[in-house]
């Protein structure tokens, strides 16, 4: 059996899955990854005193640009990935969906956000970022929107993206299969 290494696309985030070239016949060659980091903050992106798991998607577009990292690591350290689950690049345009429990999902709020955003960008380009409902696919996918909303969805399920305790259980469960 052997043990092939999952590429590091941040020091500050585990690879958990990747897929690291199109996969399947969806838009025009998605695929995805799934990373873990430690968050501060909770599904609203409100302060915790005590750390906890994140697991979140990023969706990639043919391209698979790794800029894409920079904007979530300066995401994350501005204390703002907490409420997040898929983070999509398409085209120069990232997406960021919150778990769907996030009360973040309601227009004010998620208008507030977006605005955060606006600031985190590589120093070599420009991304224009938006934050999305649950159950949109607009940049997310080059896809017909059902198809793609079906794709996410997949994929927070079968990954069970979103917060978790740090127990034993969740430390250790990339190692199990």
């Amino acid at each position: 059996m052997t043990d092939t290494a999952m590429p590091v696309y941040s020091p500050f985030f585990e690879t958990l899955y990747d897929q690291p070239s199109p996969v399947g016949r969806l838009g025009r060659g998605v695929h995805y990854s799934v990373l873990r980091a430690v968050v501060w903050s909770d599904i609203h992106g409100d302060p915790t005193s005590t750390g906890r798991f994140l697991d979140f998607a990023v969706v990639w577009d043919e391209d698979h640009d790794p800029r894409v990292i920079e904007v979530i690591e300066a995401v994350y350290f501005a204390g703002l990935l907490g409420p997040v689950q898929v983070v999509g690049e398409r085209k120069a345009s990232m997406t960021f969906l919150f778990d769907p429990a996030s009360r973040l999902n309601a227009d004010g709020e998620r208008t507030a956000y977006e605005a955060a955003l606006v600031k985190f960008n590589p120093d070599t380009d420009e991304f224009f970022k938006e934050v999305a409902e649950p159950g949109y696919s607009g940049n997310l996918v080059q896809s017909e929107g059902a198809r793609a909303v079906r794709f996410v969805d997949h994929i927070r399920d079968l990954h069970k993206l979103g917060q978790k305790p740090p127990t034993p259980t969740v430390l250790h469960a990339n190692e199990i299969g």
